[in-house]
């Protein structure tokens, strides 16, 4: 699994340094580059050009590194192994969108157009959409899927929250995908937080019921 991540990865690391070399020729020296925007798209905060393009790669090289790291050293790797289309998908999704940022950002500050931080809530949506479809089929572990006390000693609630946070998600994500083109950046946003802390609430509560109502985690909690 993690070598698949890893080689899955490596494309989009080797986009993100094309961006920086073009970055480095194409914007001046000394320019403070948009990184930032608020919930209405104004730009809001601002990096140094070698802050831009010397740190987003190296995060992407952090976060590999996380993501491959992390099935060699948690417990329950046979179930993550079970889930692995699940946790690859929210690793190169999330290398799909740094790579989606760096590029907007870049790309503002060499050219000083205004970005479409809109582009990249879409780019979200559509993240949450694949996001939801394999959370929903994923088994019992430590890295990914609703983790909380009952889904950790119940694999029946674990079932029962993380199918119904998958599909919440999918929900979300078409949601967020809609508004970010029709309805602009600001109700894409809130529809964005408002879809995801409502997903994991009432998601841990049904996992709650689910856990009080499964025989065997009774056994074992007693």
């Amino acid at each position: 699994m993690a070598r698949t991540g890893l080689l899955w990865s490596m494309p989009f690391l080797v986009i993100m340094l094309g961006i920086s070399i073009y970055g480095w020729m194409a914007i001046p020296d000394g320019a403070m580059v948009a990184r930032h925007w608020d919930i209405n798209g104004n730009a809001d905060g601002f990096s140094s050009k070698p802050v831009i393009l010397l740190g987003q790669p190296l995060l992407a090289l952090f976060m590999i590194a996380v993501f491959a790291i992390i099935p060699h050293i948690f417990p329950r790797k046979d179930n993550l192994e079970k889930s692995r289309a699940f946790y690859l998908v929210a690793w190169i999704g999330a290398m799909a969108i740094l790579t989606g940022v760096h590029g907007m950002i870049v790309w503002g500050g060499a050219t000083g157009q205004e970005p479409e931080p809109g582009l990249i809530l879409a780019l979200v949506g559509g993240f949450f959409v694949l996001l939801g479809n394999y959370m929903a089929k994923s088994k019992s572990n430590w890295v990914a899927g609703l983790r909380n006390p009952w889904t950790l000693t119940s694999e029946h609630a674990w079932t029962v929250a993380n199918r119904m946070c998958g599909y919440m998600f999918v929900l979300t994500g078409i949601a967020v995908v809609l508004s970010a083109f029709l309805l602009g950046m600001q109700w894409a946003t809130w529809i964005l937080l408002g879809g995801t802390f409502s997903a994991i609430i009432l998601s841990s509560i049904a996992a709650y019921f689910a856990w009080r109502n499964d025989p065997e985690a009774g056994a074992s909690s007693s």
